[in-house]
């Protein structure tokens, strides 16, 4: 469960603040999957605070079945959020259009498992600079497919834009 994570992440030296939040950035549905494929849980209270951004709206409209299948959706956002056009200084291409979410949004805890890798070089790249403001002193990034060689890009260019990330690897989980 979370805290399990959170006193193993303690154990392996990470000094930061992990406070529990989540807004995973993919679905969330198959977020709560990929945790609990993981081995770990999602403590209920948690899910009070899920947001969830989707540019498909097919896909956002059978998550929210799942969610209100799982008796979930008073605990859950699916946003949707279609890919618009996104400059950043060294990447441009298409992404979620993140003015969806709730003014005033607090971050502890950010899963990127989405765009598609289809969608442009690096899509999962602007995850951390266009919610960096919005992303909470100590809030944890769990990026899904890490071992990836283009997510193995955006944590070095995440590392390299922000030095002081700290970047704890963990065990391979599939979906």
């Amino acid at each position: 469960d979370f805290y399990r994570w959170r006193d193993r992440a303690r154990s392996m030296g990470i000094k930061v603040p992990i406070v529990a939040g989540i807004m995973p950035i993919g679905n969330v549905a198959q977020t709560k999957r990929f945790v609990g494929m993981c081995g770990a849980k999602i403590p209920h209270s948690l899910l009070l605070k899920l947001e969830s951004l989707e540019h498909d709206p097919e896909f956002a409209d059978k998550t929210r079945e799942l969610l209100r299948a799982e008796g979930l959706e008073g605990h859950a956002t699916v946003h949707d959020a279609p890919l618009k056009p996104l400059q950043l200084p060294n990447w441009s291409a298409d992404w979620y259009d993140s003015s969806v979410l709730p003014a005033g949004l607090r971050v502890d805890l950010l899963v990127v498992d989405g765009p598609p890798w289809f969608v442009s070089a690096l899509p999962r790249y602007p995850a951390v600079p266009a919610l960096r403001e919005r992303l909470n002193p100590g809030a944890v990034v769990l990026l899904d497919d890490a071992a990836r060689p283009e997510e193995q890009e955006c944590v070095r260019r995440w590392r390299d834009e922000w030095p002081a990330l700290q970047v704890l690897r963990v065990p391979t989980c599939e979906k």
